[in-house]
């Protein structure tokens, strides 16, 4: 917040050229400056790529809405989602209060609000969002009325020019022209310059008088400047974990974060699962909201993956959830996931040669719980499944090599409890008791077995005599 140090240098000197300004022009026709700005973009609308797209977003947020301090009406429409990925958590703050923007929730409620007050607007968007959408409409009406459509990541729908860190723009269809150079910003810079041209929140309602209590001045949010850092968490110190093995569970040293939105724990084991190639929007839209339309779902999984991650970084200080390629990625330096650490013990025993037990081990002892135990998520059962059974491929592996017969009883009846319905585990189980002349434990192994098929359903399926051995652990699962 502003305190009596005053603002940075570039603050105070949009103040004096604020302060200088003439009085709001009534005419509804775009003032000289915007207009030069949408000049610059081509008018069907244009995406922008590279290492320069997010400060350059950033520029273009602050000249827009300094471009139009003269138009009456709104210069800039944008998403809380692309506010978010260029303000980070001062976005929530700010853009309630600043004058000349419109956030909405989703590119349809831009599309209906460019449609309902035609006016002369710069509508900024990000790539994600407009995937499956007809921007191109969007572009037009936008045209039209004065105004440019500007996708930040790139777009497959028209025009994209790639962005330098410098801002200078580049066409690569017409490698020869020079391109445009717009403004950048990072966000310290971006949300000190908004500070200074944010509405105050409203007073509250006048009371009686207090003696002697000066009333304190408004304050107005911007993020830390250099000399006066904002209190984050050292991420240095912080440990991530996130436990999918049971109930699902984020830990930020130790205690669980509170993660509001079921889709957004969902993505969270989603991504786990997708590690280390991550999944594009597509993936994630159709694996959460399956059936739904990706075009109505652009707002909510935005949505939910700004909310997510800034939960996250605003507890932990770490970016956890990557973006790059147009694929979403948990970022392995900064989170440990036991879904990964189970994975790797049993990419080590199936390729070990020696000491093959104690890998086999590992294996069951990575394994506490069934993925997202109790969860029916509709994209769950294949990955659930497919894990279940490297942990009962352990357990029968372990009772091959174990010469204990007690042991071996007991590694196979793990391996049941993990799977209560395999029925070579069963056989096996039932084989181990018979052979130690356990010949009543074993008539009760087969009557419980039966019981089990029959309250699932599947009991015309079950055998009159369990078989005495299988090939292998999962070949008679159901």
């Amino acid at each position: 917040e502003l305190d009596a140090a005053g603002p940075p240098p570039t603050v105070g000197a949009v103040q004096a050229a604020l302060a200088d300004a003439p009085a709001t022009s009534v005419a509804p026709e775009p003032s000289g400056s915007f207009a030069a700005l949408v000049g610059v973009f081509p008018v069907s609308g244009l995406g922008v790529s590279g290492p320069g797209t997010l400060s350059i977003g950033r520029g273009l947020l602050i000249t827009a809405l300094l471009a139009g301090h003269h138009l009456r009406t709104p210069t800039l429409v944008t998403t809380r989602a692309t506010l978010t990925s260029l303000l980070g958590g001062d976005a929530q703050a700010l853009d309630r209060r600043l004058p000349r923007l419109t956030t909405v929730e989703t590119i349809h409620d831009a599309t209906r609000l460019v449609e309902s007050a035609p006016s002369p607007r710069i509508v900024l968007l990000l790539k994600e969002e407009c995937d499956g959408y007809d921007v191109r409409h969007l572009a037009d009406m936008t045209a039209t009325a004065g105004g440019r459509v500007v996708v930040l990541g790139g777009w497959p729908a028209g025009p994209t020019w790639q962005a330098a860190p410098t801002g200078h723009l580049h066409d690569p269809l017409r490698p020869e022209e020079p391109g445009p150079r717009l403004c950048v910003l990072d966000q310290v810079a971006a949300t000190d310059l908004l500070a200074v041209i944010v509405h105050p929140d409203p007073a509250p309602p006048p009371g009686p008088p207090l003696p002697h209590v000066v009333p304190p001045k408004t304050r107005l949010p911007r993020q830390a400047t250099r000399g006066e850092p904002r209190s984050r968490p050292d991420a240095s110190t912080r440990r991530l974990r996130l436990r999918v093995l049971g109930e699902p569970t984020l830990l930020v040293d130790g205690e669980p974060l509170t993660i509001r939105r079921s889709a957004a724990l969902q993505i969270l084991v989603f991504l786990a699962t997708s590690h280390p190639t991550g999944a594009n929007t597509s993936q994630l839209a159709d694996a959460i909201w399956p059936g739904v339309p990706r075009r109505s779902l652009t707002g909510r999984l935005y949505t939910t993956l700004s909310e997510l991650r800034t939960v996250i970084r605003d507890a932990s200080g770490l970016h956890v959830i990557e973006h790059t390629d147009d694929r979403y990625r948990l970022n392995p330096a900064h989170l440990n996931v036991d879904l990964w650490q189970l994975q790797a013990a049993i990419h080590h025993a199936a390729s070990a040669v020696t000491d093959t037990t104690a890998a086999w081990q590992a294996v069951v002892d990575a394994y506490p719980a069934d993925l997202a135990a109790g969860r029916i998520w509709p994209w769950l059962d294949p990955i659930r499944e497919a894990t279940r059974r490297h942990a009962i491929d352990a357990c029968a592996a372990l009772a091959d090599a174990e010469p204990d017969p007690p042991r071996r009883l007991a590694l196979l009846q793990a391996g049941l409890r993990i799977d209560p319905y395999n029925a070579d585990l069963h056989a096996r189980a039932h084989t181990a008791l018979t052979t130690r002349g356990d010949r009543e434990a074993a008539t009760k192994l087969h009557a419980h077995y039966l019981c089990l098929l029959s309250e699932a359903g599947l009991d015309d399926d079950a055998p009159n005599h369990l078989p005495s051995r299988a090939s292998n652990a999962t070949g008679g699962s159901r």
